[in-house]
């Protein structure tokens, strides 16, 4: 009963405080979900989607979006719940910041994993080095209280420190 009421609570905080990305996110699902296998991690909703090539994840609201290679699912089950884990912590980013999300974290967010991080920062810095990715590492663990599985994950909190 408790939990059935943390999960509407959570999922009205979400779309009260954050209605612009949660809006995206439900009209992304509802287009994506059909093609990906849908689950719920910590009452977020996460569409798993297999494709030929990798892309990660990406976040709106309480919507999770994995873009993975089928054999990333079969092999690395770890990798697929670390990341899990770290597209989570956008999620509690988008309950602390509500309608400031798309802008402090969403947008750039999106310019360094497309732009900034792919074509200009690889070799000097980790994808981490981000403050909302490294945030969004630490925030994930503390919150789902499910420590990461890969030293890859592990080894970038904030500002690309290892995690304690």
């Amino acid at each position: 009963m408790l939990q059935n009421f943390k999960s509407w609570l959570y999922a009205f905080w979400q779309f009260a405080w954050g209605m612009p990305q949660n809006v995206m996110g439900l009209l992304v699902f509802l287009v994506l979900s059909p093609f990906g296998k849908v689950r719920m991690f910590h009452n977020c909703i996460v569409t798993d989607l297999h494709l030929k090539r990798s892309l990660g994840g990406i976040t709106f609201g309480m919507f999770v979006f994995l873009f993975l290679k089928d054999e990333i699912y079969e092999q690395n089950p770890d990798y697929v719940h670390d990341l899990t884990v770290h597209e989570f912590g956008h999620t509690v980013q988008s309950l602390i910041l509500g309608p400031l999300w798309p802008l402090l974290v969403g947008f750039p967010s999106f310019m360094w994993a497309n732009v900034v991080w792919r074509f200009f920062m690889k070799k000097k810095h980790s994808y981490y080095w981000l403050y909302c990715e490294g945030w969004a590492n630490v925030l994930g663990c503390k919150v789902s209280k499910e420590p990461f599985r890969t030293a890859h994950f592990r080894n970038h909190g904030r500002y690309d420190k290892p995690m304690k």
